[in-house]
């Protein structure tokens, strides 16, 4: 389903799944397939956040995060985000894609027009 966002700072776009690592060295491969859209030709950016156990979401991207579009696209372009992240617990850990847009002039959009998909894959070291 469609999600939307007009703000400045990162939001969630309720596109989320959660794993338990088998071992606090294991690493976690996040893939996200999804249409990402802009509404204007401003700006707008993806991220992937990270929650363990309950503690709080936190930004694996940085604030530019994993990816970003800068011209606008209403249809919904397909595209992806992709990392290999080191949780270090055996406690569950969520992923979740957030979103925001330069300008709150601009809407941006996940899931406009197709299937959005969050997969996990734990790696073993």
């Amino acid at each position: 389903s469609e999600r939307s966002t007009t703000s400045t700072s990162y939001v969630s776009m309720t596109l989320n799944a959660s794993i338990t690592p088998s071992a606090t060295d294991s690493k976690v491969l996040v893939i996200v397939q999804a249409a990402f859209g802009l509404e204007t030709a401003g700006v707008a950016y993806f991220d992937i956040a990270r929650d363990i156990g309950g503690g709080g979401y936190v930004s694996q991207g940085g604030g530019q995060g994993f990816g970003q579009i800068n011209t606008a696209d209403t249809t919904g372009g397909p595209g992806g985000l992709v990392t290999l992240n080191s949780p270090s617990t055996t406690s569950a850990v969520t992923y979740r894609v957030d979103a925001k847009v330069g300008d709150a002039a601009d809407t941006c959009y996940v899931g406009r027009g197709g299937v959005s998909t969050i997969v996990l894959m734990e790696i073993g070291a």
